[in-house]
């Protein structure tokens, strides 16, 4: 997006917001990827445009280069509702996923910059995605996260995400029915129950109480 592009938009969401006395609801940023070097003039202005309409930010990001933006993310940090990075297990199991175009992985530089966020107490939240493939390897996630001390951060939430397929691929053998997957997360939970306190259930939650009340 230009520059004038963006004043478009601004101007157009001011136009909209006088129909709501002023009001902005939120400003959420996804992509793609918005936390890219090159847009970094651009979410400045975003940036100044939320904190002058008090409107919460949300922002969607891998989070490889999270850490290069804290410095315009502190003067708007009490404005950021969430700011989400997903990962897709410890770093052995992500960095096989998420790869450099040189075939480096990329968990390092995101917790670099989880690092770097919460030093400076912004909002974190990691969103996890759970699947067949990865769903064994939860503790080794939890005792990362625990030697890092995130988990006893204030600013920082941690949540499980399924896996779903919208494609026309065949992932059936790391896309598996909900259920299926709520019931291997049961297992690891009762094999180590301080995960289930870390990570939760998020949407599975409904889930568990039916298969509770299903077995008595």
């Amino acid at each position: 997006m230009s520059s004038k592009t963006l004043d478009y938009a601004i101007n157009a969401a001011e136009e909209i917001s006088k129909e709501k006395s002023g009001k902005v609801d939120s400003v959420e940023l996804f992509g793609g990827e918005p936390l890219l070097l090159r847009n970094k003039p651009l979410l400045k202005k975003i940036f100044k445009f939320a904190k002058e309409k008090d409107a919460p930010i949300t922002i969607i990001t891998n989070g490889v280069m999270a850490k290069d933006f804290t410095d315009i993310l502190l003067p708007v940090k009490e404005k950021i509702k969430m700011l989400q990075i997903t990962v897709d297990g410890p770093p052995e199991i992500h960095d096989k996923r998420r790869k450099y175009p040189s075939g480096k992985g990329s968990f390092g530089k995101i917790s670099e910059s989880i690092d770097s966020l919460l030093k400076n107490n912004i909002n974190t939240n990691v969103r996890v995605n759970i699947d067949n493939t990865n769903i064994e390897y939860l503790p080794d996630l939890y005792e990362y996260i625990s030697k890092k001390n995130w988990i006893k951060n204030p600013d920082f939430n941690i949540m499980l995400a399924l896996v779903t397929d919208h494609s026309t691929m065949d992932y059936d053998n790391i896309i598996i029915p909900e259920e299926k997957l709520l019931e291997r997360l049961i297992k690891v939970y009762d094999k180590y129950p301080e995960l289930e306190d870390t990570f939760g259930f998020y949407k599975f939650k409904p889930l568990r109480h039916i298969l509770d009340i299903v077995k008595g």
